[in-house]
């Protein structure tokens, strides 16, 4: 009976060793495992990104927007903004607009989408998408020409051609808390049309009637510099260089593209002749200026020599370009298109211009 009871007891040892053992074993396993379901692309970067006005060079290179599964896009042609499921690559929200839209900005993070209303009913209104209904809606004198959403700072940048100011609103606080000065040195407004992104929490304006562009410092809320082209008679689009210190500017009237300094107002690189270059921007990882010309056409140039390094013709995929843009850290370029009476929204791989998504808008 004895030897019995030290065998069971023996046994009972053994089995549970063997049982912990088994446990400490399987637990290591799970806690190796890679998840199921991954909630953000891989990327070949070794830094996370942090938003649209980075300054990095890592955060600027070889890096896509956040994964989000909506994207909202404006049709001016129909007056509607479109809301597209990234996952299907298809229409899943229609909103048809009674007052007219000069431009909107979508905060992903949020669900909200910032709408440039003209006249007659010219402001700012919220709308959120996903409760379909305006947070709120403010009326101001002129008409916007421009908004621009900061990601990192939560700001969202109005600006309007007949106005000597660009207004700053906190989505936080639903308030418009700052109006930055934007005057010539003769206290002259400068007029901006169009609104873009750049380094080091610096944002440009393309000034339409004065031929100029003007550099504004986000981060301390002032006017840097406004540097008139005295070659151009207008600047109807601009983008900053990759360092930051130039901009390049498109005449789109007179068909010409400039590259100037900030500092000295010294014009670096000119090109002319061309036919109707317009939506100027910057591919970032090989420093290439890209620029829409004629109806379809998008020409590729050298950032420091103005020389052509490639052209590609968009005619198979639309009639005209209605808009082109290449988002921050993107390695697409977003592009509006005419087809046949129809507005097609494309993303285009920035390295060799094949389409990535095509959605049409109807």
């Amino acid at each position: 009976m004895k030897i019995t009871g030290i065998r069971e007891r023996l046994f009972l040892s053994i089995s549970l060793l063997v049982a912990v053992a088994l446990a400490l074993s399987c637990s290591g396993k799970e806690e190796s495992k890679e998840p199921a379901n991954r909630t953000t692309p891989p990327t070949t970067a070794s830094k996370p990104a942090t938003g649209a006005f980075a300054d990095s060079t890592l955060d600027r290179l070889n890096q896509l927007p956040p994964k989000y599964d909506s994207y909202y896009v404006l049709d001016r042609r129909s007056n509607t903004i479109f809301g597209i499921d990234l996952n299907t690559n298809k229409v899943a929200a229609r909103l048809l607009r009674e007052t007219p839209l000069v431009a909107i900005q979508y905060d992903p993070a949020r669900n909200w989408i910032y709408e440039a209303t003209g006249k007659p009913q010219p402001g700012i209104a919220i709308f959120d998408a996903a409760t379909g209904r305006y947070l709120q809606k403010f009326v101001q004198p002129d008409v916007p020409a421009g908004v621009l959403y900061n990601p990192v700072q939560q700001r969202l940048y109005v600006a309007s051609e007949d106005s000597s100011v660009l207004r700053v609103f906190l989505p936080d606080s639903m308030k418009f808390t700052l109006n930055i000065g934007l005057n010539i040195q003769n206290m002259t407004p400068i007029n901006p049309t169009t609104l873009m992104p750049g380094p080091a929490g610096k944002m440009i304006t393309a000034n339409g009637k004065h031929g100029s562009v003007t550099e504004i410092f986000t981060e301390n809320n002032f006017m840097l510099q406004t540097i008139v082209i005295h070659q151009a008679f207008a600047i109807d689009y601009a983008y900053f260089s990759y360092d930051g210190n130039s901009s390049f500017g498109c005449d789109t009237e007179h068909g010409s593209l400039y590259r100037v300094e900030f500092g000295t107002g010294k014009v670096l690189g000119e090109k002319h002749e061309l036919k109707r270059p317009r939506f100027v921007q910057l591919e970032i990882a090989s420093n290439t200026v890209v620029v829409a010309v004629g109806k379809t056409e998008v020409l590729m140039l050298n950032a420091d020599t103005f020389r052509e390094t490639g052209k590609v013709d968009l005619a198979e995929y639309g009639e005209e370009i209605l808009s082109l843009e290449i988002p921050p850290k993107a390695n697409y370029a977003e592009v509006l298109m005419d087809y046949k009476g129809v507005t097609r929204w494309l993303r285009f791989d920035v390295q060799n211009w094949e389409p990535l998504r095509l959605v049409e808008l109807y």
